[in-house]
């Protein structure tokens, strides 16, 4: 029983079959991708998906071994390596090379919480977070779904709409506006985030002088007067017409600013001021609305800055499901989740109130959190 298998390059090799995962070990950094002719080799191999590439056939191999040899750290590194499109095909061939689907494989290596944590990382992102939106909204953890929704891009939005639709046969959009509570903070932000109408306004100096009077009541009338509230904040005056935040303008635009210049006035507001507009709003805001007025403004700024805030809020709420779902997630698109997260405090010591020891584990390693402290 042999192969043969063509380069693009045209050299021609000819092996044997229990060789094939080693010719793929030494093929894995080679760019070139393999065309396979199989000839007389068993079925698992006739069935391979011609479209994989020798990586995502050696990967399916080498979490083969890993499970037999119950082998979890090895294969949490593979879980973190991949993206999610590979990890895809990988799960593909898994199946092929043991007639087994790779999630409930998972089960064998791991404890409960852990194996669903995997098996997440291991399907379609969107499908996935649709379901935990779905089953955020049809539980009492409506803000969870909310928070979800948050997470989304405009590209990525319409995608998961899609998604949505195909599981559960109805409108995510619709769904959102029926069962988030009507004319909260949160429930404004999220209606104004969902309809993405973004348009550069290339006047951040202003913008950011409109935003401290709105967040702190006071209504200067131009940018000529940005400069008396600066000296009163530094004062820590509220000054004298303080009547509450201007909800009406602080919720327009951060529901219509393009994240590039909401990253500029968000920082901008900080260095003029020396605080920040979430520390401002604070006061007035329950804390529902709090999280998700200071996602929103994390998320804009950077995905993965809204990652590492979301993570802390799950961690204040002790949520240990929602952290292990946003790890799921989210921990092949975030190297750098862990200086990321140095803001809202240190990421192992955090994790460590929330989840159990086995968890923890599982979740600093697909974290990319090194060593012991």
């Amino acid at each position: 029983t042999c192969l043969f298998i063509k380069l693009d390059c045209g050299v021609r090799i000819w092996l044997f079959e229990d060789t094939l995962l080693q010719l793929c070990l030494c093929l894995t950094d080679i760019p070139c991708c393999l065309r396979l002719v199989v000839r007389h080799l068993p079925e698992a191999f006739k069935n391979l998906s011609m479209t994989s590439t020798c990586s995502h056939v050696l990967v399916a191999g080498e979490l083969k071994q890993c499970i037999e040899e119950n082998d979890l750290d090895r294969f949490l590194y593979f879980t973190v390596r991949y993206k999610n499109a590979d990890k895809l095909k990988i799960a593909e061939d898994y199946f092929t090379l043991t007639n087994q689907v790779l999630t409930g494989d998972i089960t064998r290596i791991a404890s409960r919480d852990v194996a669903d944590m995997l098996a997440a990382s291991w399907k379609y992102y969107l499908d996935v977070k649709a379901t935990f939106i779905h089953d955020s909204f049809k539980s009492k953890t409506v803000r969870r779904g909310i928070e979800l929704s948050l997470m989304s891009s405009p590209d990525e939005w319409i995608d998961l709409r899609k998604a949505y639709a195909g599981l559960y046969k109805e409108d995510m959009e619709q769904v959102i506006r029926k069962v988030c509570p009507q004319n909260t903070i949160t429930t404004r932000i999220l209606i104004a985030w969902i309809a993405y109408r973004r348009t550069p306004r290339n006047n951040t100096t202003e913008d950011i002088a409109s935003l401290y009077a709105a967040a702190t009541g006071e209504r200067p009338a131009s940018e000529s007067q940005a400069s008396v509230v600066e000296k009163k904040a530094k004062k820590g005056s509220k000054g004298g017409q303080a009547i509450g935040p201007d909800w009406d303008l602080i919720l327009k635009m951060i529901g219509t600013s393009t994240p590039q210049e909401w990253s500029r006035i968000y920082s901008g507001f900080e260095k003029r001021y020396s605080t920040s507009l979430c520390s401002i709003l604070k006061p007035h805001l329950n804390q529902a609305d709090y999280n998700a007025f200071e996602l929103a403004s994390n998320v804009l700024c950077d995905i993965v800055q809204g990652i590492a805030c979301l993570l802390h809020i799950y961690v204040v709420a002790k949520d240990a499901v929602g952290v292990m779902g946003l790890i799921s997630m989210y921990c092949d698109k975030c190297n750098n989740l862990r200086l990321e997260y140095q803001k809202f405090g240190d990421l192992r010591s955090d994790l460590a109130r929330v989840l159990s020891p086995t968890a923890l584990h599982a979740c600093l390693v697909l974290l990319q959190v090194p060593g012991q402290p």
